[in-house]
């Protein structure tokens, strides 16, 4: 993997987008391709994707409009439909949104003990639990500690 910079003078969020949108098209398209065939092969129906990119979209614009702005200019210099920029951009939600695989464990896992505060006489302190372990002894054989 190759880190690609890039040094945009422009201020307005729109004309930034557009200016990285044509400046890296290529790369966008790329990568917005290889996490919707990742999705596909993981189960997760190409609809469910569109739905959750489109809402995290909605969200974004809600939640910060010129960062959104920049995303939809990015999206339409690149010649990428907003919602598969989108997508990459909503990856960890639509990844929650995955049927579980068999041999996955979701429990949290810890290799040593695990500090959590405890009450005593003296008031509140610190003191090591043992460490969980996971679901059942075969996912413990398959790396979990």
């Amino acid at each position: 993997m190759r880190l690609r910079t890039a040094v945009v003078a422009e201020t307005d969020a729109a004309a930034r987008g557009r200016e990285l949108g044509s400046a890296f098209g290529p790369h966008y398209r790329q990568t917005a391709a290889l996490y919707l065939t990742h999705f596909a092969e993981l189960g997760i129906p190409a609809a469910q994707v569109r739905a959750i990119a489109e809402r995290s979209r909605e969200a974004l614009a809600a939640w910060a409009p010129g960062l959104a702005a920049e995303s939809d200019a990015i999206a339409d210099a690149a010649d990428v439909e907003r919602w598969r920029l989108a997508a990459v951009a909503a990856r960890t939600e639509i990844l929650a949104a995955a049927p579980p695989r068999p041999g996955e464990c979701s429990r949290p896992c810890t290799s040593g003990p695990v500090w959590r505060p405890s009450r005593s006489r003296r008031g509140t302190g610190t003191s090591p639990s043992s460490p969980r372990r996971c679901c059942s002894s075969s996912r413990r054989r398959a790396g979990c500690a």
